[in-house]
């Protein structure tokens, strides 16, 4: 599929291309760049320190910048699997069920006790031992 030679920025209702569609293009390339390193590290001030000035045609070339650089053929999963903090070791998972049994409660071994309790249940889930009944036909 041959690539369009012309950037069409709206403006508004008005469907001409932009003047200086290719040059504002290749201005938000950096800045696109900049904006994915701030949805990633910084959070909240990050992205409004890339975006807060920005006129709607700059913010127009952002987005067709920030779309050119995904990878349209990989699952989203994929795509967004950095957001995914990793999955903690059956380890870690009993040593927080073990502070737990012991009597910490903080806030870190009462998440890790939630966090042990689910994958307990989804490992006896794939081991058969545990079979999920909806609630009207248990009663």
């Amino acid at each position: 599929m041959p690539r369009p030679r012309e950037l069409v920025l709206p403006t508004g209702p008005s469907r001409e291309a932009h003047p200086d569609g290719e040059q504002l293009l290749e201005e938000a390339m950096p800045r696109a760049l900049a904006l994915a390193g701030a949805v990633r590290d910084e959070g909240v001030e990050g992205v409004a320190a890339v975006t807060d000035r920005l006129e709607r045609d700059e913010l127009v070339a952002l987005a067709v910048a920030l779309a050119a650089l995904v990878d349209v053929d990989a699952p989203a999963s994929d795509l967004l699997a950095w957001a995914e903090p990793a999955p903690e070791s059956p380890e870690q998972l009993r040593s927080w069920h073990a502070a737990w049994k012991r009597g910490r409660r903080d806030e870190e071994t009462a998440a890790g006790e939630r966090r042990y309790q689910s994958w307990r249940r989804a490992e006896q889930r794939r081991r058969g031992q545990l079979r999920v009944v909806p609630a009207e036909v248990a009663s």
